[in-house]
This record gives C-alpha cells, structure tokens and sequence, in this order.
C-alpha cells in the first residue's frame, strides 16, 4: 500500500520501496533504449484496492514521474494536501511532512499535471481504517474526525479536497459492484489510460 511504515522501514529489502520501483523503471528504460525504443520519464500507474493505494500514494511522492494515475477501491484516498480545516494531515493520509520522510517537499504544480480516475464499486466495502490495514491509531482517529467513517463519507471528502485545487480528476461509482474489478471498470481505465498516451 506504500504506507507510512515503508518511508520509514529500516528493515533490508524493504527500505524505500519507491525508490525501488523508480530503479527498476529507470533500468527497464535502458534496456529499452539498448533495443532502440525510447520511453520518457513518466510512467502510467494503474492498480485496484492494495495497489491502487500504492499508486495513489506513488503519485504524491513522485510527481514528476507518473504520467497518469487509475485507482480503484482504495478505500481512504491519500491526499494532496498539507492541511484541511486547520489540521496538519501527515503522510499517508495527506503530504505535509514529506520533506522530513524523503527529503523533497510535495510539489502540488507538479502533481496537479497529472490527470486521476478514481473508481469504486457502489457495494464495495474495503475499509482500511476502520480495520486498521496501513493506518497507526492517531492517523485513525484523525482521519473519522475531519473525513467521516465510512467509505461513502470518505469519497465525498476526497471529491471536495481534490476539487479544492482543481486537480485534473475523475470519479466514478459503478452500481451493483462490489470489491471487484467488474468488466465495465476495466474497458474505462484502459480508454483513460490510452487518451493520455494519446495526447
């Protein structure tokens, strides 16, 4: 889920795995390029429920390298913001303490070029903190005090803090789908994912 503890994680082989997956992207490139195909900087991230949080939260740690984010049943949607209505939200519920955890401030310029699709299932109920997957209590706490404590509150938070810096997103509620990747979900993240290349 690219949680908190990864940041912060001094256990060999699992320290920053981020910085990880940027290496692995960086050598794929080269051995690319060695084979005369040329990629940019910037990848696609594409993940659902585990891994929609890692690439959600990707995107808040590297914007300069991802190119387009679909997400889908995250459950909580990390944040890219430092604050909301006067509380400091840490890493991962937001990016406020960023540049003690990596070195590097959250750049909101950067990462409101990235276009989003957020997805859900309108039966879908993964709830990562309430359970307590990835989330310490007081981020926990914090969370059901700004957010609300069900997942349908914590869609309607994440339209209203994405929409308040006009980030280039979507969101979509799909009926009668579950926790699932349903057929429809999966012909609309791949037409999203192709309009960017498009582009």
């Amino acid at each position: 889920m690219l949680d908190r503890d990864c940041l912060t994680t001094h256990q060999p082989g699992l320290v920053r795995l981020d910085l990880q997956l940027i290496a692995m992207i960086d050598d794929a490139g080269h051995v690319l390029g060695e084979r005369g195909i040329t990629i940019g900087p910037r990848s696609l991230f594409f993940g659902f429920s585990a891994s929609a949080s890692f690439s959600n939260r990707f995107a808040l740690l590297h914007p300069e390298r991802v190119l387009g984010v679909a997400a889908g049943a995250v459950g909580f949607i990390s944040l890219p913001v430092s604050t909301w209505n006067g509380r400091t939200l840490r890493y991962a519920i937001g990016v406020a303490d960023l540049k003690s955890l990596t070195g590097t401030r959250f750049s909101t310029t950067t990462y409101l070029s990235i276009p989003h699709f957020f997805f859900v299932g309108e039966l879908d109920e993964n709830d990562p903190v309430n359970t307590g997957v990835g989330y310490e209590k007081r981020d926990r706490v914090l969370i059901k005090s700004l957010f609300g404590n069900s997942n349908d509150d914590w869609w309607e938070s994440a339209m209203t803090v994405y929409g308040s810096i006009e980030a280039s997103v979507e969101f979509v509620v799909y009926p009668n789908v579950g926790h699932q990747l349903a057929g429809r979900m999966r012909a609309d993240v791949l037409a999203f994912l192709r309009n960017i290349i498009e582009q």
